[in-house]
C-alpha cells in the first residue's frame, strides 16, 4: 500500500508564522511506532517518539517562504520509495501537496540540483490525540507516490531526502529529535539552492522523524504484473 505518513505537530507558545523552528521541547510517555515499521519493504525507519520530540522545523513553500528540509538516507536496495511517513505540525491549514526531492551527498550535506523531484497530492492526515507547545495538535500524515513516478535508489548510496510542504495557509513544521540516525538534517530558505545544517541554523544537531516504504511497479515479467493484466 502506497502511503506517505506525515505527522504534523501544531506547535504553539512562542511560535509565529515567521519562525523557522518551534524551539526545544521535552516530552514523555508516548511512542508512536508508525504505520508500517517491521515490514520487509521498509527502506528507512526513523519512527516518531513523543518522549524524544525536541523541535518542529519549518519546511513550507508559501506565505512568503520557500523553506525545505533534507535528511540523509542510505537505502540497501533499489525498491522505489512510494510511501513516506513523517510527523509534522501546522500553525494554519494543513498542506495539500508535498514536494519530494532527492539530492546527492556532498560530504555529509546535500549538494547540487535535484536528482529527482516530484510533488504528490495524495496525502492523508490522521489525528494522534497528542499536543505540543501548548495547543498545537500532532498529526500523522501519509503521502504516497505511484511506483511509476517514484525514485529508485542505487543500493548502498547515501542521498538526501528533501521535503517541502505546499498549499499551507501558514507555517508547516516537521517534527525532529536530537541527531540519532546518520548525519544531522539540513535546512534551506531558498528551495534548496543553499543549505544550512541544523546545528548552524538552530544551534542544535537534529534528525527528522520519518519512515520510508517501497513498492515495486508491476511489470509483465512478474507474476503480480501478469495477474494484473487479466
Amino acid at each position: 500500500m502506497k502511503r506517505f505518513v506525515f505527522l504534523c505537530v501544531l506547535l504553539a507558545g512562542a511560535a509565529f508564522a515567521a519562525e523557522t523552528n518551534l524551539g526545544n521541547l521535552g516530552n514523555g510517555g508516548v511512542t508512536l511506532p508508525g504505520q508500517f515499521p517491521g515490514t520487509d519493504d521498509v527502506i528507512t525507519s526513523q519512527p516518531f517518539s513523543f518522549e524524544n520530540l525536541q523541535n518542529g522545523l519549518g519546511f513550507q513553500n508559501g506565505s512568503g517562504y520557500t523553506w525545505m528540509l533534507a535528511d540523509d538516507i542510505t537505502p540497501a536496495g533499489d525498491t522505489p520509495i512510494t510511501d513516506i511517513e513523517i510527523w509534522d505540525c501546522y500553525s494554519g491549514s494543513q498542506m495539500t501537496g508535498l514536494k519530494v526531492q532527492i539530492r546527492a551527498d556532498g560530504g555529509s550535506r546535500p549538494t547540487g540540483d535535484p536528482l529527482y523531484s516530484y510533488e504528490t497530492t495524495n496525502i492523508t492526515h490522521t489525528t494522534t490525540g497528542l499536543f505540543a507547545w501548548g495547543s498545537y495538535e500532532l498529526f500523522d500524515v501519509v503521502a504516497t507516490i505511484d511506483p511509476a513516478n517514484a525514485y529508485s535508489p542505487t543500493p548502498g548510496t547515501k542521498v538526501w531526502f528533501c521535503l517541502q510542504a505546499t498549499g499551507c495557509s501558514s507555517t508547516a513544521y516537521w517534527c525532529a529529535c536530537y541527531q540519532t540516525w546518520g548525519d544531522m538534517c539540513y535546512w534551506s530558505q531558498d528551495n534548496g539552492s543553499n543549505w544550512t545544517s541544523s546545528l548552524d541554523q538552530w544551534a542544535t544537531a537534529y534528525d527528522t522523524y520519518m519512515i520510508l516504504e517501497g513498492e515495486a511497479a508491476l511489470t509483465t515479467d512478474t507474476w503480480a504484473g501478469i495477474k494484473s493484466s487479466f
